[in-house]
């Protein structure tokens, strides 16, 4: 099956000017939705050795493929990673700048003299055991079943800001993992960065004393860039159906 499908592969992407890089990701990306076909003729009760040939018939002819890559995919490639990389410096910024980087201005204009994300309730100061057990939690989702059990002590909009929102924050990180970073293509090694980013932003907040350290926003923050890694495998999974479609009307 590897071979067939290696070779098959091969003669679409080892001819296009672009690329090594670029043609290695097309080869990566040409073989999964080619591998998804084999599988669904399979399902079909195909043997693999039919379930190959009749998947490769459908994907279309070789030539037929590589002409169309060359003439518009490629330079359309070109210029969503670049946007990709444009939109995932900005989304960047703006999660730093509001985690981070406005909080630390906010505490210094203010000179500590009202701090809305740190409290510090004793002489003792930031080195305080009880400033530390005030400003941290470490109990897996303490917090988010407070928020969900005694809502109506809170405004709906803290609630959505400090559940939903601490999901929906982490979404785009997911996506643009997968979508500009090869060695981010399994949702574990997202997962993975996802959680590590978080828990240097909540050290970050809390030895600035800009926020508090909530095991809680580790947890949502992971599970919104896992969201986002299947948000974008699922759209580009739908996106490659089409390809096939416009090769099988070409060869019609």
């Amino acid at each position: 099956m590897e071979k067939t499908i290696k070779a098959y592969i091969e003669r679409i992407t080892s001819e296009l000017e672009c690329s090594s890089k670029d043609k290695q990701e097309l080869a990566e990306e040409l073989t999964d939705h080619l591998q998804l076909l084999v599988q669904e003729y399979k399902e079909k009760g195909f043997d693999q050795e039919k379930a190959i040939s009749w998947a490769i018939r459908e994907f279309g002819e070789a030539e037929t493929i590589k002409e169309g890559l060359q003439a518009s995919i490629l330079p359309k490639k070109n210029f969503f990673h670049k946007a990709g990389w444009l939109f995932f410096g900005i989304y960047s910024a703006v999660v730093l700048w509001q985690l981070l980087i406005f909080r630390l201005i906010d505490r210094i204009v203010n000179r500590d003299s009202f701090n809305s994300y740190f409290r510090i309730y004793n002489e003792e100061g930031f080195f305080s055991a009880e400033t530390w057990s005030l400003n941290s939690n470490i109990v897996p989702f303490k917090n988010t079943y407070l928020y969900i059990t005694e809502s109506q002590n809170f405004n709906l909009d803290i609630v959505l800001h400090n559940i939903l929102g601490n999901i929906v924050v982490f979404v785009p990180l997911g996506i643009f993992l997968v979508m500009l970073f090869k060695r981010f293509h399994s949702a574990s090694k997202v997962a993975m960065l996802g959680f590590i980013i978080t828990v240097s932003i909540e050290l970050a907040q809390f030895f600035l004393r800009v926020g508090q350290f909530d095991v809680d926003d580790i947890i949502l923050n992971t599970i919104g860039a896992i969201l986002g890694y299947y948000v974008f495998k699922s759209f580009t999974k739908t996106w490659r159906l089409l390809p096939s479609s416009k090769s099988q009307d070409t060869i019609n």
